[in-house]
Parts: C-alpha cells; sequence; structure tokens
C-alpha cells in the first residue's frame, strides 16, 4: 500500500505568495496567521520567511528585492531558483482571498502536527512510558492546538482532537492517592471542625511528598506544598514533627510574604508557576480568602482561581467545613454552593461515633466526584494524629474478589474478568456490575492489576505482590 500523503494544499500555499507579490498590504494580516514552518512544500518555507523578513525591514516586497534578499542569503535555490518567484505572480490574477487561503494552510500544518504527534507517542508508548506521562505529553498538544490563534483554527481542528477523546478514554486515570484523590484535579476535602482534617491532609501530603503508601494505598511522588490560612504555627510544627512531614514545603500565614489568597488572581499566579503534578493542599477555604463564602459571585473568583491552579496540571486539595447536617444533604457545607460546583471530586469526612474521646473513627466517603467512588474508614487518635487503616462493607468485599482472584489462581484456571465476575457473584451475592465496580476500586486502590494482551483482548488479573 503506497504512503499516506501529508495533509497539505500546495495551490493554496502558491497563491497565498502571489497575493504578497500583488498587494503587499495583505502581508500583515497573513502573518498574523502564518509562519514558516506552517508551509508544506520547504520552496514556499523559504519564500515566505524572506517576505517576512523584508517586511520586517520596511521593505517593499516585490519581485527584485525579494529575488535579492534570497541571492545574498544563498537560499535563492532552496526558494525554487529565480523562475519559481515569477511563476508565483503569474498563477495568482488577484490577492483577493489569500487571508482565507492562509487559514487553511494553519489547518493542514496543525493537522501535520496531530499526526506526528500521534504517531511519536505511539513509540513512546512501547518505549514504556507510563500514563501519567502520556496524558502529561497529551494535555501539551491541547495546549498547542488551543494556541493556534484564531476561532476558525481550532474549529478546523476539532476533528483532529475526537482522537484525543479515545487516548484519554483507554488511559487509566493517574492518582496522586490512589482511589482517593485524583491527579491534577481539585478535591474538596469538607468535615466538621475538630474532625481532623488538617491531621489527614498532613498525612496524606507526608506520604505523596515520599511516595510512600498512604494507609496501603500507593501514592504518585510529587513535589508537596502546604498552604496553612488558620493553624497556630507551633501546632503545626508539632503536628507536622509527629507525622514526619519533613519532605513537605510549608508556607504558613506568619511569613513574609504570606500565601496567596484565593481571591487575588495576581498573587495566585505563583501558584500556577509551581512544578506540574506538585499537590497544593489549602488549609482551609475560609481563610484563604477575604471574601463572603455565602456570596456565589466572590466564590466563582475564588473557586475560577483554584482551577487556574488545577489547568497548571497542579493537584489541589481543598480544606472545608461542614456546617451541621449530613453530607450530601442540601446545604451541609458552608458557604455557597459554587464552592462544590466547582469541585472535580468531593470527599465528605464524618467523625463516626461518640465525640470527645481521644480515639474515634472517622470515614472518607465520596460525595461528589467525576472519578471513582471513595469509601474509606480510619481509625483516629485525635491527640496525637496517629491514623490506621479500619474496615468498611466496602473493604470486606474487596478482601473477598481478592479470595476469589487467589483461588482461581490456584486452582491453574484463568483469571479473566470473565472468570472472576462468575465466580464473584456467587461468593459476594451480587450482580455483575456491582463485581466489576469492585474490580475497578481494586484496581485503582493496587489490590490487584489488570492486562490484557491485545487492545480487545480479555483482562487478566493478577494480586499485587
Amino acid at each position: 500500500m503506497p504512503p499516506v500523503a501529508a495533509p497539505q494544499n500546495l495551490e493554496a500555499e502558491r497563491a497565498v505568495l502571489g497575493a504578497v507579490l500583488l498587494e503587499n498590504r495583505v502581508l500583515g494580516e497573513i502573518r498574523e496567521v502564518l509562519s514558516p514552518s506552517d508551509f508544506y512544500d520547504s520552496r514556499n518555507r523559504v519564500t515566505f520567511g524572506a517576505m517576512s523578513a523584508l517586511s520586517t525591514l520596511d521593505i517593499p516586497v516585490d519581485l527584485v528585492t525579494l529575488r535579492d534578499h534570497l541571492r545574498s542569503n544563498k537560499s535563492l535555490t532552496a526558494a525554487g531558483g529565480p523562475e519559481y518567484i515569477p511563476r508565483l505572480v503569474a498563477e495568482v490574477p488577484t490577492a483577493e482571498g489569500a487571508v482565507h487561503y492562509a487559514k487553511m494552510i494553519r489547518d493542514l500544518a496543525g493537522q501535520r502536527e496531530d499526526i506526528e504527534f500521534f504517531s511519536n507517542l505511539a513509540a513512546e508508548r512501547g518505549n514504556g512510558l507510563d500514563d501519567g506521562e502520556l496524558l502529561s505529553l497529551l494535555q501539551e498538544q491541547v495546549d498547542r492546538v488551543r494556541n493556534r490563534g484564531t476561532a476558525e483554527d481550532i474549529i478546523a481542528a476539532l476533528p483532529s482532537m475526537g482522537a484525543f477523546i479515545e487516548r484519554y478514554a483507554e488511559a487509566d486515570i493517574p492518582w496522586a492517592v490512589a482511589g482517593v484523590i485524583p491527579e491534577g484535579a481539585i478535591t474538596l476535602l469538607p468535615g466538621p471542625g475538630g474532625a481532623g482534617k488538617s491531621w489527614v491532609a498532613l498525612t496524606i501530603a507526608t506520604a505523596v511528598s515520599g511516595g510512600l503508601p498512604w494507609l496501603g494505598r500507593p501514592t504518585r511522588k510529587n513535589p508537596v506544598y502546604l498552604l496553612d490560612y488558620e493553624n497556630p504555627a507551633p501546632i503545626l510544627a508539632r503536628r507536622a514533627r509527629a507525622v514526619g512531614a519533613r519532605g513537605v514545603v510549608v508556607w504558613h500565614s506568619s511569613h513574609n510574604p504570606p500565601p496567596p489568597r484565593l481571591d487575588d488572581a495576581r498573587s495566585v499566579e505563583i501558584l500556577t508557576k509551581l512544578p506540574a503534578g506538585s499537590l497544593v493542599v489549602i488549609d482551609n477555604l475560609r481563610t484563604a480568602h477575604q471574601g463572603d463564602e455565602n456570596d456565589s459571585r466572590q466564590m466563582a473568583i475564588v473557586m475560577g482561581n483554584v482551577r487556574r491552579i488545577r489547568d497548571a496540571r497542579i493537584t489541589t486539595l481543598l480544606l472545608h467545613h461542614n456546617r451541621r447536617g449530613v453530607p450530601g444533604e442540601p446545604g451541609a457545607y458552608r458557604g455557597s454552593s459554587v464552592i462544590v460546583d466547582g469541585a472535580d471530586h468531593v470527599v465528605a469526612m464524618e467523625r463516626v461515633g461518640e465525640a470527645g474521646t481521644e480515639v474515634g473513627t472517622i470515614r472518607l466517603k465520596s460525595d461528589k466526584t467525576r472519578y471513582g467512588t471513595c469509601d474509606l474508614a480510619l481509625g483516629f487518635n485525635f491527640r496525637t494524629g496517629e491514623i490506621s487503616k479500619a474496615q468498611t462493607p466496602e473493604d470486606e468485599q474487596l478482601d473477598e474478589l481478592a479470595g476469589v482472584i487467589e483461588y482461581l489462581a490456584a486452582n491453574n484456571q484463568s483469571c479473566t474478568q470473565k472468570e472472576v465476575v462468575a465466580l464473584g457473584k456467587d461468593e459476594l451475592d451480587v450482580g455483575r456490575a456491582a463485581v466489576l465496580a469492585l474490580l475497578r476500586k481494586g484496581e485503582n486502590r493496587g489490590r490487584w492489576q489488570a492486562s490484557q494482551e491485545f487492545r480487545r483482548g480479555p483482562k487478566y488479573y493478577t494480586l499485587t505482590p
């Protein structure tokens, strides 16, 4: 099969160059759309580069000045020779439509960029890039498409962006903390005062900064920044020492300058310059701005700024307070509904059992999510901050499902999704959909791994050592 030709339109390229020679006035508009690298034909790239250089020097672009410039730069041959330039004028009777042709050329150049990008991406995947690195490359390409300049360019690029959807859908969701905090997202951690939010956030920050498991869940090692607007410095220091949080960068309200206010776009800009993949913990939302948290307009500004941090590919953990009420019910959280609406993932925290005791249980449960659900029980010492994993009904189901996978493997049976679901339905007394949901959760938590020999082949499960 002959190779597929790259997207290009040489006639449009020559029409643009001929239009400039006929009417220099169109060059300014064309340069706002095109750069020399957008031309497919190398002769046209060299010629347009020379035209741009003459324009920058305020020299009229005509057959004589263009040929002289190319000759003096020893690039006349690369531009097609002395006979190519007059041909450009002869083929174009008018300069009308030059900007339209320029946009067409830019669109085709964008399509070539996309083809080259995805070809390289396939090669990189074969070289062992993990999903987080692949998603980072995809995001860079999305940014390049966005920055192509004009609305027409972006709209014209939409068909090729369909490939992004397929790529994202196939890739696993990267987690800062498996099953709890998705990477590159805004996670809201609301809970009543005194429930231990600051302690929990500090243990998460410590685990991520060292790439250590958090209660048995894998984390992705990244820089961590704790912005504390509320706790007294001595209290925060003692807590940090208790959990061994030496790898966490602390920005406390007592520092000069203090941490950025979330209602101040200029100061938030500092956070967007942090390394991509960083985790920023904000303790807490109520004290991180000077606005009225019940005012939807003011909170829209605050959450808009938090999204700017997220869009810089920075994971954000935002601590927040509950009202008296049950998480998930209307009015359960303080402030405007814009706060919850602006978050990607809400993991509500509540204390289980009698208040006032030194040791108790807290529960983390997803309330709103664009990712997998979370339901986690923690044994918690409210004096020392010591945290341990406690069993939930879902944990017990995951243990049973792990036993199913172990049994199939021990009896030399294939641990395909079909076999695991069939046996899991009987052992757990649940439906197929429930077993599939548990398989996804267990995979997200690192309990087991799934693999496929080919794209549409069966999934095989193995327990994580």
